[in-house]
């Protein structure tokens, strides 16, 4: 099968790339089973192709050394000098951001509003057998020092780390609004589930997931802000489809004008009005000459970081419809594991728009922070209870087990979904053959446009149910998280000394390993 065309997009550090598909895929048997990995394994080998001999892509979420002396290398001119004059990092050097201007003028401009002050961000140390305690980073820059913590001190800590993220395309701004509230519950757990961040800075930590790090690293709230409101980089902070107070249990600071300018000259409903009042009591982070009130509304959109993020339609698109970007997932190791979590989250989102009753129930800001907080914690998918709430039940604490392979979990909603597309594109086949008797779930010529001449089959069912039964044993502990088999790695190396600190003989080893797993599957442990 030919792979789709991709588009490439510069992100924040010189060892990124972004690549998306250039256009959405169809939402049938066959895209599922057939599209979505081999386009991801795609765009590994284009990218491969640009590399000289001894030069590997991993999809790794965070370099376990990163920020550790001479960790970056500069094309072959030497080691990279720190304290440059954009991030004014002790541990990461400017040569790190990316030449797109963008990038540094956020940097500067975050450490702006914090009154030139750098961002911190702490970090637990994972404590073994031999870690010096009560551990102390000396940090003679700033002075910060925390017992059991090591500071960080640089946008590219978070910025710099990489993720898996999905656009889901919604049939109206209602569909839109009831599933983005949806995804924001499920962030959690699938922060849990995608877990690839258990190292940085040479330190092993005592968290698995990269969230709070980013959060903390784009921080430009002044000390008068932190007391009212989140990061830039968070979960979601208001409900969109209900204005409920029960539900939207914290303060939400709002830009007043905004909103009253929404309620009465936009009509709009209560609930987005607060949503949007919320993201312009932000000061833009980065303008460009000449950005028109699209452009400029971006601006503050895109520098506001949630787990899901509501985007307008947009005029580039084919056929321009709301869509929901589901954004907490981290970079996993290997294209089918991409895949995997990219198909779940597709078939449980087309499940809840076209639900007539709440697959999945919402709970509380207040927990659901505390779920977020929850699923960066060290093998979270095996050791810690989230807030849940099944459908029509009362909220309880459930494992990610549970809510993925229990009998009202993720994984039968996927499936019911996957039987009920199974079949939509069956009748519609057999429609066509007999001639057409209904509309189908999408109306003849949309179903047409997407099924085009791929009729469903076994393969493809079959196909999908390996992705789906990948995740039910991830959750299930029996296969690993990428941040477990990490970790697992470095403290069973022959050179780790079982004192937090990662050697570099263990790095390069598991760099070597990685390889393997990513284009072999060969196993990390």
């Amino acid at each position: 099968m030919e792979a789709k065309p991709s588009q490439w997009h510069p992100e924040y550090a010189r060892w990124m790339l972004e690549a998306t598909p250039e256009k959405p895929y169809p939402y049938t048997m066959w895209a599922l089973a057939r599209i979505c990995e081999q386009d991801i394994r795609a765009r590994r080998i284009e990218a491969t192709s640009r590399l000289h001999a001894n030069e590997y892509l991993l999809s790794l979420a965070a370099f376990p050394a990163l920020g550790s002396p001479d960790f970056l290398w500069n094309n072959g001119s030497g080691n990279c000098p720190v304290n440059g004059p954009i991030a004014n990092s002790a541990f990461l050097p400017d040569a790190s951001i990316s030449v797109h201007p963008r990038f540094s003028t956020l940097t500067r401009n975050i450490m702006e509003r914090r009154g030139g002050i750098l961002v911190d961000i702490p970090l637990p140390v994972f404590r073994d057998t031999k870690t010096p305690w009560p551990f102390h980073q000396n940090i003679e820059k700033n002075g910060t020092e925390t017992e059991g913590m090591i500071h960080l001190d640089a946008m590219g800590f978070g910025m710099g780390l990489c993720c898996l993220q999905s656009t889901l395309q919604c049939p109206s701004l209602q569909k839109a609004m009831f599933l983005y509230d949806r995804l924001a519950i499920i962030a959690p757990i699938m922060i849990a589930l995608t877990a690839s961040t258990p190292a940085i800075a040479s330190y092993l930590l005592d968290i698995d997931a990269r969230w709070d790090i980013i959060s903390n690293s784009v921080d430009d709230r002044t000390p008068e802000e932190r007391q009212s409101q989140k990061s830039r980089y968070a979960s979601i902070s208001t409900f969109l489809s209900t204005p409920s107070s029960h539900l939207n249990d914290l303060p939400l600071p709002i830009n007043l004008r905004m909103y009253d300018t929404l309620l009465r000259a936009g009509n709009m409903e209560t609930a987005l009005a607060r949503h949007f009042g919320f993201l312009f009591v932000r000061d833009p982070l980065v303008l460009y000459p000449g950005d028109n009130d699209e452009r400029l509304f971006e601006s503050i959109q895109s520098t506001n970081w949630n787990t899901v993020r509501l985007k307008l339609p947009s005029a580039s698109l084919d056929i321009p419809t709301w869509r929901v970007e589901f954004r907490p997932m981290e970079a996993q190791l290997t294209d089918f594991e991409s895949a995997a979590f990219l198909i779940l989250i597709q078939l449980v989102s087309r499940a809840i728009i076209m639900g007539e009753n709440p697959l999945i129930e919402l709970i509380p800001i207040s927990l659901l922070d505390q779920n977020i907080a929850c699923a960066q914690k060290r093998d979270a998918v095996r050791l810690e209870s989230f807030y849940w709430k099944r459908p029509g039940g009362t909220i309880e604490q459930l494992t990610i087990d549970e809510i993925i392979n229990g009998p009202d979990g993720l994984l039968r909603i996927a499936r019911a979904e996957l039987s009920r597309l199974e079949k939509a594109e069956a009748d519609h086949n057999c429609s066509l053959q007999n001639g057409p008797s209904g509309s189908g779930i999408l109306g003849h010529s949309s179903i047409k446009r997407e099924i085009g001449d791929h009729e469903p089959t076994g393969y493809d069912r079959n196909a999908i149910e390996r992705y789906l039964t990948f995740i039910g044993e991830r959750a299930a502990g029996r296969i690993p998280t990428p941040a477990r088999a990490i970790r697992e790695f470095i403290m069973g190396h022959r050179s780790y000394a079982k004192d937090s600190v990662v050697p570099k003989e263990a790095i390069y080893d598991l760099m070597q390993k990685l390889v393997l797993h990513s284009v072999l599957n060969v196993p990390i442990i």
